[in-house]
């Protein structure tokens, strides 16, 4: 009897097995997204079942798999930049297979776009528990697409200026970052294509990003800290373009006042029936530019593949270069700004300012399905060469950069409503730093010759519940550690010095869905900003600053968002306690800022996008700032010579208007032609900490110096009027714009607290341009 009893015994044991593993297997949802309008896959398409939280995305045919699901009711949400997104409510059985078709159908803007910049996944925007904006492909083709200011300006938030024509040397600010963002990007994470152009000091130059090259550009406002090293104030993402998404070829030519000139193409296509994209674009940008010694060029290129080697593997390679050489006209008084505000400053010819910088940057991404989650990972490594004469030296950087990181996100955690990430990334620039004396335009003496690493290693980590798919919280934190470290080779200087930072940044936030077109999030988040190398250390050899520290903050934030058919509401409201304010001092074109010691931050931030007619989309924007300071006094000079201490506690920052609005109007008369009108318009700002509407400002050459004076003036309310236009013609577009329509004198950009009184940088004046588009896409385009 004992052989009977073993066979039955194994029998059971076996059935055991094999229900167990059929019921592990559960129901299975296979299906294919299409166009609407014929029948053609559509390739990554985001698609998320609820309420499980699955995710996963359409391969290179628009096909599409979920495994392993229990029996009941699940709905399919489906998302595709450039078509209207739907949710599909479908029947699972267990051990069965149920098929679907999605269709799609096409829009020609997408109010609620896919983005990452916010979260590191792919989410609508109308999830993000953040103030954000985007501007999508369409408001990028109307611009001239010769600076990210002309994408910008509209936006809630964002303060951003063409310093001379737009070439590279646009200044962008958010939340009151643009007070010391007047020669580069501060306080703000700049991304390209998710991976950071701001180095691990926190300056970001934007040489590598070609705006007609890219399909969108997004910006989160407010700390996101615990995602990205150096983003107090916000992050802006680039995206470029792929393979996929712009099939074809597609060349454009721009002319304008002051000479400006821009040739610009681009080709991408796919292969491997349709597993990879490649694409390739490259530009050139020349100008005379409308102040005297502000002349340029600026060429790039770009290449990028990317390949789905196999189930939920993703593999991307790209490549970027640019070339820049630019003369800078420098900043003026108030009494050369006045009798002529396009003249170049005095020092510009005289010791021939300018930047000559080439740049490139290239790398491999990966991600890899990991059960219900994704690992990925990054390598880059980019080089850049720079010639930088200022009014004092002439400073020559030969650098490189290797960044770095991986990141690890599993869905559904035990089976529980959390999401969890971590991750890591590693950024150094490095490399050799000469200076020599600028006499009248040519180099003199040697005055230091070093070298600098400036490593900086974050590790994060994030939670994200999603009880529902109406309510979600996430929480994250994030450590950062950079190190300044410096080498001098001469021998009268300091041979070998060191400083670090590091600091935990927690972030908090919430989301909750009222409906389908209505969101509500709140957010608690700390951010930090570092000092740049030449702020910590003017050369290698020289000491290195004893009082300046980071910056940091408390962010406490409320939100809503609605999108619903063409209308889009945003509305953000925020209070930032800061702590060591960076006040921003310029000496002989070297930054040179104070920390204040304490101060705070209150913003309201608004923004409408809504359609008057059915030919006619307003677009609206209104900004409020008020950033305070509560405890910084400072020493000032007098006519007497003297430095006396002055409390500026209850003081605006400076260069920063309290008030800002912004119009659009967009109008389509005919099918082939779209016109807008916009208009942008800011109150007063002020040129220097003590806020005064006008002044004597009191300088000195050099220590014991006779005491100068010049006199100053805050600058006044001011509004421009912008124009655009575009003409379809089959492949083939015309299109031109006018810049400050009224030809208004104006200071554009604002050295604060420039120590020789020269404050003022003139905007640009009236200015017409007019190009032609070319495009060729293949009759079998799946976008």
């Amino acid at each position: 009897m004992r052989r009977p009893a073993c066979v039955a015994t194994a029998l059971a044991i076996l059935l055991a097995a094999a229900s167990a593993r059929l019921g592990a297997q559960g129901g299975v949802i296979r299906g294919h997204v299409v166009r609407a309008d014929r029948p053609v896959g559509l390739a990554d398409a985001h698609l998320e079942l609820r309420p499980l939280g699955a995710k996963t995305r359409t391969d290179a045919r628009g096909f599409f798999v979920f495994r392993g699901l229990p029996p009941g009711r699940v709905e399919v949400a489906v998302r595709r930049v450039g078509f209207a997104p739907t949710v599909v409510a479908l029947q699972v059985d267990a051990l069965a297979v149920t098929e679907v078709d999605i269709p799609l159908e096409q829009v020609p803007t997408a109010l609620d776009p896919i983005v990452t910049s916010a979260t590191l996944d792919a989410r609508s925007l109308s999830e993000v528990a953040a103030a954000m904006s985007v501007a999508d492909t369409s408001s990028i083709r109307r611009s001239r697409t010769v600076g990210l200011h002309e994408t910008l300006r509209m936006m809630p938030g964002v303060q951003v200026a063409s310093r001379y024509g737009g070439m590279e040397d646009v200044r962008i600010g958010i939340r009151g970052s643009a007070s010391r963002a007047s020669q580069a990007v501060r306080g703000v994470a700049v991304l390209l294509d998710g991976i950071p152009l701001t180095e691990s000091d926190g300056v970001a130059r934007l040489d590598l990003i070609e705006l007609a090259a890219s399909r969108q550009v997004e910006v989160v406002r407010g700390p996101v800290s615990a995602l990205y090293a150096g983003s107090p104030n916000g992050v802006v993402n680039v995206v470029s373009r792929t393979g996929r998404d712009s099939r074809g070829i597609s060349i454009r030519v721009l002319r304008g006042a002051f000479g400006l000139q821009k040739y610009d193409g681009d080709a991408g296509g796919v292969f491997a029936n349709g597993r990879g994209s490649g694409f390739a674009a490259a530009s050139y940008t020349a100008a005379d530019g409308y102040r005297a010694h502000s002349d340029g060029e600026i060429l790039r290129g770009q290449v990028a593949f990317d390949y789905n080697a196999g189930p939920g593997t993703r593999v991307a390679i790209q490549a970027h270069g640019s070339r820049l050489d630019l003369r800078l006209p420098g900043s003026q008084s108030q009494l050369q700004f006045d009798a002529d505000p396009d003249a170049a400053g005095p020092a510009a010819e005289a010791f021939a300012l300018g930047r000559g910088d080439n740049r490139y940057r290239a790398g491999v991404r990966l991600e890899q399905v990991v059960g219900n989650g994704m690992a990925s990972g990054y390598f880059f490594y980019g080089g850049r060469t720079l010639d930088f004469p200022t009014s004092m030296r002439f400073v020559d950087l030969n650098l490189h950069r290797v960044q770095g990181g991986a990141r690890l996100r599993a869905d559904r955690v035990a089976r529980s409503p959390l999401d969890a990430t971590i991750g890591f990334d590693y950024d150094n620039i490095f490399g050799t730093d000469q200076r020599w004396q600028n006499d009248s335009g040519a180099r003199g003496s040697l005055v230091d010759d070093g070298y600098f690493w400036v490593p900086n290693f974050g590790a994060y980590s994030q939670i994200e519940w999603r009880a529902t798919g109406k309510v979600g919280a996430t929480l994250g934190l994030r450590y950062d550690r950079v190190t300044y470290r410096f080498e001098s080779y001469v021998s009268n200087l300091i041979p070998r010095q060191e400083k670090t930072f590091d600091q935990f940044s927690p972030k908090l936030s919430a989301v909750w869905r009222l409906d389908s077109a209505t969101s509500l999030y709140g957010s608690v988040g700390r951010g930090r900003e570092v000092p740049a190398i030449g702020e910590i250390s003017q050369n290698p050899g020289a000491k290195l600053s004893s009082s300046l520290r980071p910056k940091s903050l408390w962010n406490y934030e409320v939100g809503s968002r609605r999108v619903a058919g063409r209308v889009r509401i945003d509305a953000s409201v925020f209070y930032a306690d800061v702590r060591g304010e960076f006040i921003p001092r310029t000496v002989n074109s070297v930054n040179s800022p104070e920390n204040a010691s304490r101060s705070r931050n209150i913003g309201v931030e608004l923004g409408v996008t809504a359609p008057a007619t059915r030919h006619v989309e307003l677009v609206a924007s209104y900004t409020f700032l008020d950033l305070r300071l509560r405890d910084y006094s400072s020493l000032v000079l007098n006519s007497a010579g003297a430095y006396l201490p002055v409390d500026f506690g209850g003081k605006l920052l400076p260069a920063v208007p309290r008030h800002r609005l912004t119009g659009e109007a967009r109008v389509r008369p005919l099918r082939a032609l779209d016109v807008g009108v916009q208009v942008e318009w800011q109150s007063v700002v002020y040129v220097e900490t003590g806020n005064a509407d006008a002044g004597i400002w009191y300088f000195q050459q050099q220590q014991g110096a006779p005491v100068q004076q010049e006199p100053f003036r805050a600058v006044p309310a001011r509004a421009l009027l912008h124009f655009n236009a575009a003409w379809r013609l089959g492949p083939a577009t015309l299109f031109g714009s006018v810049e400050n329509l009224f030809g208004l004198d104006y200071a554009g950009n604002i050295l604060a607290n420039e120590s020789m009184g020269r404050f003022y940088e003139s905007g640009s004046p009236a200015s017409v341009s007019i190009g032609l588009s070319l495009t060729g896409r293949p009759t079998s385009d799946s976008r």
